[in-house]
């Protein structure tokens, strides 16, 4: 499969776009222009925010899951297999869910503010009902899960945000640092662990990844349908 996957990579042509940028003299591809000038910066920092919310959910939850079930109160163990297994249920529906409604609402940000709405929804449901039994805990995982669906929107929006000669940078670069961002989450959890409990800080840092994630978009511009024919200079 992989080496079917690589042959029809070899087949793909380049965008006509990226072609047009070959004869014309500016840089291509380089990492550090997310980096300057500072409002480009912004933009970059902006589109990596508004993600971070799922790898919250992806580094802290899903992976402390069966910690958090046992602070919650459920007294059956919470298998790891089954909770990444049905979180990453509910994320196949998402994922496929978010490009329908974007394609419906026509329009990147307001389907990234809606599951992020929904995302905040979820996951105060998720402690305020404070599901009792293993089942439960894992319906509501998925359901978490579903939530955190907006990972392909938020990819393509990185790329609409830049101009050719760094979209495919942009691209790349922003969902790595966007899964690097799990580990200064996760170290903060692990700070805030012993003085609030299990639940109270996982609530309060979920709340803090949320806020900023629906700041973070609200900074965005939208670019459903914006012409991608243009450079950073």
């Amino acid at each position: 499969m992989r080496l079917a996957l690589l042959a029809l990579r070899v087949g793909v042509v380049e965008s006509g776009l990226f072609r047009s940028t070959e004869t014309q003299d500016v840089p291509r591809g380089n990492p550090l222009q997310l980096l300057w000038p500072p409002r480009r910066f912004v933009r970059f920092a902006a589109v990596v925010l508004s993600a971070m919310p799922i790898w919250f959910v992806g580094g802290v939850m899903f992976i402390f899951g069966p910690e958090i079930g046992k602070a919650m109160g459920i007294v059956e163990p919470i298998m790891p297999a089954k909770v990444i297994f049905w979180a990453y249920v509910g994320v196949v529906v998402g994922d496929v869910a978010s490009g329908a409604i974007s394609q419906w609402l026509q329009s990147r940000i307001r389907t990234i503010l809606l599951f992020l709405a929904f995302l905040a929804a979820s996951i105060a449901l998720f402690f305020a009902v404070a599901p009792r039994s293993e089942q439960a805990f894992y319906w509501m995982m998925c359901l978490v899960g579903a939530s955190t669906g907006y990972w392909a929107i938020f990819v393509t929006t990185a790329s609409e945000q830049f101009g050719t000669n760094l979209r495919a940078t942009a691209a790349t670069s922003a969902p790595n640092f966007v899964r690097a961002m799990a580990v200064p989450i996760t170290s903060i959890w692990l700070v805030m662990k012993p003085g609030m409990g299990v639940v109270q800080a996982t609530l309060t840092l979920g709340i803090c990844c949320v806020t900023v994630g629906i700041v973070a978009a609200l900074a965005l511009d939208e670019t459903f349908h914006r012409d991608l024919d243009y450079l950073e200079k």
